[in-house]
């Protein structure tokens, strides 16, 4: 029951982490930072990786307490599939991050939030309904929430894994890109 939440509290913190960058970017507080000899996409991937460290340590945070409560309450778990719930929602989170940074210099943080909050609350709805929504299997495809599919039960699913990783990257990229050349004065 627990995982069936969890990865969407995750992602949830995880974009919280990465909208203060946004919110930064679009109230100019990066103008004074940036005055000073220091690149722009080191400055971003420092926040990134700070970002990305938290993101890391609830899912370990989470492996141990489950681990944890559920020696001091005598129950027997897989501790395989436990742990791959909980290293599982890490690209969630790198998603959510790498969406944030991606659409930073595009759009306004008001904007931004509305979009990424519809996505996050449509993809996570989608997962638990389809079935009663009559979801089309390529629309829940899109889900990152189906992606993670239910490794508490099923096992890690590397190829999921891979795939949320790559794009997560492809996201920072993008990110890294668009920052590169973008108008601090526009945010």
């Amino acid at each position: 029951m627990i995982f069936s939440f969890l990865p969407a509290l995750v992602v949830v913190f995880a974009m919280t982490l990465a909208l203060t960058w946004a919110s930064d970017l679009e109230n100019t507080r990066l103008e004074l930072v940036l005055g000073t000899p220091l690149s722009r996409q080191r400055m971003m991937l420092e926040r990134f990786a700070a970002s990305s460290l938290i993101a890391v340590l609830v899912p370990v945070f989470t492996w141990l307490s489950i681990i944890v409560g559920a020696y001091i309450a005598h129950l027997s778990i897989d501790q395989g599939d436990v742990l791959a719930a909980s290293f599982s929602m890490l690209p969630l989170a790198l998603i959510a991050m790498g969406l944030v940074y991606a659409l930073a210099g595009w759009l306004r943080y008001q904007a931004m939030l509305g979009i990424l909050t519809t996505y996050m609350a449509l993809a996570f709805l989608a997962e638990f309904l389809h079935m009663l929504l009559q979801v089309p299997n390529w629309l829940l495809s899109l889900s990152i929430f189906h992606q993670y599919g239910s490794p508490i039960i099923n096992g890690m699913n590397w190829q999921s894994f891979s795939g949320m990783t790559a794009v997560a990257m492809v996201l920072l990229v993008i990110g890294l890109v668009q920052f590169r050349y973008a108008d601090i004065a526009r945010g």
